[in-house]
Order: structure tokens, then sequence, then C-alpha cells
């Protein structure tokens, strides 16, 4: 038979598209799991690229979060009325309250990852209590709780979320090195004030506040040995993103590109800056690694899993563009490349998905075995299942 998987989102853009490009197609290959579907919302159809074999059905509420929560629990049910499934997997912090609440652990068999704990953001203390008092109430109404990082595991033992609960599967990217990049675009020509050889600085995310986007664009204002690109778009979580941005002469704003383009971009780059304020993880550090760019990021949450301070990049303090802008003119003046290579052999030891890939199918299973010894008048999924089958769109 095989396990059936559920995958449940009530936001895309930015790091958990990220992440569902990352296992969707694995999970599907993988010969343990039958099918996998997904449950994503309208607003968001064109952030992820729906791998073959994987079906999705959408669900509406518009640009309200709040709306498509609602929205999101009352698809769950209908789809799992019609059709259960061996695991549902819920991402982000919306869908684990929504999901939830919607299909308690005693009726589904449930996994919920915030990719990154709401209650670690650098805003009023007291706001963080109370989400960090709603996670740890909600924590018994799922079989497990992915952490990303050994830094969102810590926090949940902080708050105190039950350790027998957790399940620490850190984050990855694929190796693609065997499928180089196409054509790298050209530097944007950023005027007659730049220096020759000025080093190539990029940055990827949301214009969120959490990325520090503003932070990236007072340290390289006014320094023409530094030359930045901007890949990102609007605000996408929150009123308090990046507004009304001062963009120096020396910076150019790409906007959102798709993966492939993303990847290009990194590629012509010299160096890859992640300014956030807070970060469980920080995918697109990784994927900077894996090209063998060297990484400048803050101090923060999982990012200093990630950089090791001075041999694959330099880490710093957040919201400090003295500092920030003191690193890269550093940078400058050494060869990035070995920084750079020395971050692809530690995203090769650490980060690569087929490690994350295989502990969540691992997951999957002990969760479905656990849950048919207490249900033993339920279908469970065969231990091993048989071929993926042909691709149902």
């Amino acid at each position: 038979m095989g396990l059936h998987i559920l995958h449940v989102a009530e936001i895309l853009a930015g790091g958990t598209a990220s992440y569902l490009s990352e296992i969707l197609a694995a999970q599907r290959a993988d010969r343990r799991i039958a099918s996998v579907r997904l449950l994503l919302p309208e607003f968001h159809r064109d952030a992820l690229a729906i791998p073959p074999g994987c079906e999705a059905a959408y669900f509406g509420g518009g640009a309200s979060r709040a709306w498509r929560s609602l929205a999101l629990a009352r698809a769950l049910r209908a789809t799992l009325r019609e059709r259960p499934a061996s695991v549902v997997h819920l991402h982000g912090s919306y869908a684990g309250f929504a999901g939830r609440l919607a299909v308690p652990a005693w009726r589904e068999r449930i996994v919920y990852c915030s990719h990154g704990w709401a209650f670690d953001r650098a805003v009023a203390g007291w706001a963080n209590r109370l989400v960090a008092g709603v996670e740890r109430a909600l924590a018994p109404l799922a079989q497990a709780i992915v952490c990303i990082s050994r830094h969102d595991h810590a926090l949940a033992l902080q708050v105190g979320i039950a350790p027998a609960r957790l399940r620490l599967v850190c984050n990855g990217v694929r190796d693609l090195s065997a499928v180089p990049p196409s054509e790298q675009p050209e530097w944007p020509a950023l005027g007659a004030s730049q220096e020759p050889g000025a080093l190539r600085c990029l940055f990827v995310g949301r214009l969120d506040r959490q990325k520090g986007v503003e932070v990236f664009l007072a340290a390289l204002a006014d320094q023409p040995g530094l030359s930045g690109a901007v890949v990102g778009g609007s605000v996408v979580s929150g009123a308090d993103g990046a507004s009304g941005l001062q963009v120096p002469a020396n910076v150019a704003m790409l906007g959102w590109r798709d993966r492939e383009a993303v990847r290009r971009w990194i590629a012509a780059c010299d160096v890859l800056v992640v300014p956030s304020r807070w970060e469980g993880f920080g995918l697109i550090a990784a994927e900077g690694m894996r090209a063998g760019k060297p990484v400048v990021a803050s101090e923060v949450g999982g990012l200093r899993e990630l950089v090791v301070d001075g041999l694959t990049g330099r880490l710093v303090p957040p919201d400090d563009p003295a500092a920030l802008r003191r690193a890269l003119l550093q940078l400058r003046r050494m060869d990035p490349r070995a920084m750079g290579a020395a971050g692809r052999a530690r995203f090769l030891a650490h980060f690569e998905a087929r490690r994350m890939n295989e502990a969540l199918v691992q997951l999957y299973q002990e969760i479905d075995a656990a849950a048919a010894a207490l249900q033993p008048g339920r279908p469970r999924a065969a231990p091993q299942a048989q071929p993926a089958r042909e691709s149902v769109q």
C-alpha cells in the first residue's frame, strides 16, 4: 500500500515554498510513499511548482491570514472526509494552529513544523510569550513537531514543549552540482562611481522586517567597493515590512525571481548576504554554501549553525549596518573563493537534502505504525511500497 502524505500550508511565498520544493519530488519518488497530496492557498498558487505525480488542491480566503486559516480548516476537514491520509504534515504557524484544531491528533496522524517559531521574533516580549503559550497548549495535538534547527529545538524545550513530542530534522537543500545553472545573468551596471572589481553582494528574500533588507541597503550605501543586488518582493508576512526603502545607487532592485533564476544570481555573485533579524534556519544561506559562495549573515537563530565565522563566511550582529559593511569590505580584501569552498564542503557534510528527506519518511513510518497499534481496525501503510505510480495531475 505505502504511505499517503498530505502536506498543508496557509502561506507559501518564501521559506515554506523552498522547503516543499526540496521534499516533494523526493517523497513522490520514494518507494515507501504511495501518494503525495497538497492543500495550498489559492492566494499563492503560483509560488510553488507542483512536481509531477503530486496532486494539489487549493482553498480561498484571500489576502487575510485569519480568513485563509478558517478556509484552510474547512478545506482540510473536507479533504480528509473524502480521502484519508496516512500522515497530515502541517507547514507554518497558521496552518499548525488551524489544522491541529480542525483535525486533532486523536483522529489523524499529524506532523507539525512551524518553519521557525513565531515566538522567536524581534517583537515585544509579551507577544512572544503569548504565542509560546499557544504553541505549548497545542503541542499535544500533533504526534510529532519537527524542529528545523538545533536553535528551534532548544527554544521549544525552553518554552515547555515536551521533549518526546519534538523531532530534530535540520533543513537541507539538494546538491545540484550535476545540473549547472543555465547562463549566468550579467551583474547590473551601477554607475561610474563603482570601483573596478567591486565585491558583488547579493540579498535574496522577502522585504519583510525579519529579513533586514534595509540593513543590507544601508551597509552598501556610499561604498564604491561594494556592488549590490536584491532579489526579493513585497511584504509577505505582517504589516511591519520594509517600506519607503532608501536604495543607494550601487544597488539594483531586481524583484521576485523563480528558483532557477535565484540559483543563477547566486552563481553570479561574490558573496551572499543574509542580514535577518531572526531566522529559524535560513535555507538561502544553505543555497549559497551549495554554490560555493561565502555567506555573511546575522548572528541569530539557525544561521549560527550554518555559517562558521571566519571559515565559511562571517557572522555579524543583527540590525547593525556598520558591522555588516566592515565584514564585506574585509571580505573584499581577501579571496572569497577559499571561504566559498569551505562553505560547500560544510554544506555537503551537514545540509544536503537526502538526510532531511530520509528522516522525514522514517518519522512518517513511525507515526503510522504507532497509530495503527492504537487503532487496530484502521488500515495502515505497508512498510515497503510498490514503485511510484505514474503522475496524476
